[in-house]
């Protein structure tokens, strides 16, 4: 069975416009891999002109893309052209571009029958689940019968098939009730799944952790379902890490820069041996020279100290406020760190001579103008 996994992005002048190496759908394939081995074939994409070539090869079994706001509409179009010449093609998307409401799931896929099958929230378990299944029957229309709380389906008859999460406890791949651990998914560094990215010199992008304390209402992470933090061993991110540098500089790609996907990396005393990890790698290859992350929100001492380990000038600091509003953030359930903390991040950086990034968001609920440039200007 070929199966194609696509985080598709706009291209302009022959370049992708999102420059980061297809984490979400490697790790994916990755586990597709271990679990059904020789029984699958299974390549990557995020070139939609690769992808198109592809097809002309050899057309899939099952198509598998990533929907995010930067590329939904060139996935959901990619969506359309695959179905109108691929009737038995197993298409499935997966992303947080949709709804939290479930009556807003199922209007989206009303308004997008090619989709067969929606995953929201995690994808390994139920890419596994979607897999054994069309193996098993070999048959779309029998795949899209599949109930489970992370799926909604696209059935013939125009109706839809959603299992109401809340009639089904939900389990997040390493928390205590989960049958696998996030060190049971293969890395797809580590098994050679993401070296085709090298070549285009992107941002290898990388995960230390999944989840986020916090409860904003504007962040996919922001509801219940991601609350509890888990990790990846600090031996596995270790290696991730070494690989990524050792190939970029025994191969001599221009490559000069790593992503941290974690929504809050360097807060956690873990985080320490992360960044041992980076350090090591600067010292051996002079990789990386940049480390793009979000720094956590909370716990300035530790995000300074974990910061500093690297070569200076390698991370930023971000310490986003998103809006000074009490009745904004009351409404988005965000709460800013102590003005105490900012200036503490602010003066530790300033006397490492290095920058310390904010960020604010604009039209949030309840603020208007006269709210936003009264706080930010007093």
């Amino acid at each position: 069975m070929l199966i194609y996994l696509a985080q598709l992005s706009h291209e302009s002048n022959g370049c992708n416009q999102n420059r980061c190496f297809p984490l979400a759908v490697g790790l994916i394939a990755s586990y597709l891999k271990k679990e059904f081995g020789e029984q699958i074939e299974v390549e990557l994409f995020k070139s939609v002109s690769n992808l198109n070539k592809a097809f002309l090869r050899k057309v899939p079994d099952v198509l598998m893309m990533s929907n995010y706001m930067w590329n939904s509409k060139l996935t959901l179009a990619f969506a359309e052209e695959a179905r109108s010449h691929h009737s038995d093609l197993l298409i499935v998307l997966g992303g947080p571009n949709i709804s939290l409401e479930h009556s807003k799931r199922i209007e989206y896929l009303k308004e997008n029958p090619a989709i067969d099958i929606y995953v929201v929230y995690e994808g390994e378990l139920v890419s596994k689940r979607i897999i054994a299944e069309f193996i098993k029957n070999k048959d779309r229309e029998e795949v899209k019968n599949l109930d489970h709380p992370f799926l909604i389906t696209n059935q013939t008859n125009n109706s839809i098939n959603a299992s109401q999460e809340s009639a089904v406890k939900i389990r997040r791949i390493g928390t205590k009730e989960s049958v696998l651990s996030l060190n049971d998914i293969p890395s797809p560094y580590l098994t050679g799944l993401l070296d085709k990215f090298f070549e285009d010199a992107e941002l290898p992008l990388i995960e230390t952790s999944r989840g986020c304390p916090f409860t904003c209402a504007f962040c996919q992470q922001g509801t219940d379902f991601y609350r509890k933090v888990v990790h990846y061993s600090t031996k596995r991110v270790h290696d991730e890490i070494m690989y990524i540098a050792d190939k970029i500089y025994n191969e001599n790609i221009d490559i000069n820069g790593i992503e941290v996907a974690d929504p809050n990396f360097g807060m956690y005393e873990r985080d320490r041996d992360v960044f041992l990890a980076l350090r090591k790698a600067q010292d051996k290859t002079n990789f990386p020279r940049y480390i793009g992350c979000s720094t956590g929100k909370n716990k300035a001492d530790i995000i300074i100290e974990n910061t500093s380990l690297v070569q200076t000038g390698t991370v930023q600091l971000r310490s986003s406020v998103q809006s000074m509003n009490n009745e904004t953030l009351n409404a988005v359930m965000r709460r800013n760190i102590k003005q105490e903390a900012y200036c503490k991040i602010q003066d530790a950086m300033d006397s490492r001579g290095i920058d310390n990034l904010s960020d604010i968001m604009l039209g949030l609920p309840l603020e208007t103008r006269k709210s936003h440039f009264s706080e930010f200007l007093t």
